[in-house]
């Protein structure tokens, strides 16, 4: 179910919240993500879909209701923004490249897992052997729209990493955005403090579908 939270006069970008039935978003995350000068439209949507499924069905449900803006982003539930962040990424994507799809930024896990992730610049190299980069980023809502997010629950938790990989293989790249922040919660359910041998097993087959054997 679609909700929205929060629309500004000619919003300049696009906010997508998803949540698991029993999901709130956080005081915290409220109040950091209104730390921003760019007007932006603000939804939820909430369902017993993955992360990734939510986000699509999200913007597909607010796209019946108004001409999205040109940037989008997912902000998780439970992260807390440090103030301008939305807008230097806006900004970021205004002077970028035609084929860089998206920009991303430091964050760090607080929690049951506490590590930093420095925005380091776009190797797609590397990003064949890992992702370095997080699932709140911000994208060119075009593209969201010309290449279809990966929502199988096959990939589970390495959805991101699936999505940023098909990009690459659409001949798409991504910029990092020096300016901004921001820090999410780990727990045990998260990807960074989930099983071993589970996370081997989606590693391999994001490997296989994406990399090895993409046609």
């Amino acid at each position: 179910m679609l909700t929205i939270i929060e629309k500004h006069k000619n919003p300049e970008i696009c906010i997508i919240t998803p949540l698991r039935p029993e999901d709130k978003i956080s005081k915290e995350t409220k109040i950091s993500v209104k730390r921003n000068k760019k007007p932006f439209v603000w939804a939820t949507y909430k369902s017993n879909n993955n992360v990734a499924k939510n986000f699509q069905l999200g913007l597909l449900e607010l796209k019946k209701q108004m001409k999205l803006p040109l940037w989008t982003i997912k902000i998780d539930n439970d992260t807390v923004w440090q103030r301008n962040t939305l807008d230097h990424m806006a900004k970021k994507l205004e002077n970028s490249f035609y084929s860089d799809a998206y920009t991303y930024v430091s964050f760090e896990y607080q929690g049951a897992v506490n590590k930093k992730f420095p925005a380091d610049p776009f190797n797609p190299d590397r990003l064949r052997q890992m992702n370095y980069i997080s699932s709140n980023s911000m994208f060119k809502t075009d593209v969201l729209s010309s290449v279809t997010i990966v929502t199988d629950d096959k990939y589970k938790r390495l959805l991101d990493w699936a999505y940023y990989l098909k990009l690459l293989n659409y001949g798409y790249a991504a910029t990092p955005c020096e300016n901004g922040y921001f820090v999410a919660t780990s727990s045990t359910d998260s990807i960074s403090a989930g099983g071993k041998e589970e996370f081997l097993q989606k590693y391999a087959k994001v490997r296989e579908d994406f990399v090895l054997n993409w046609k």
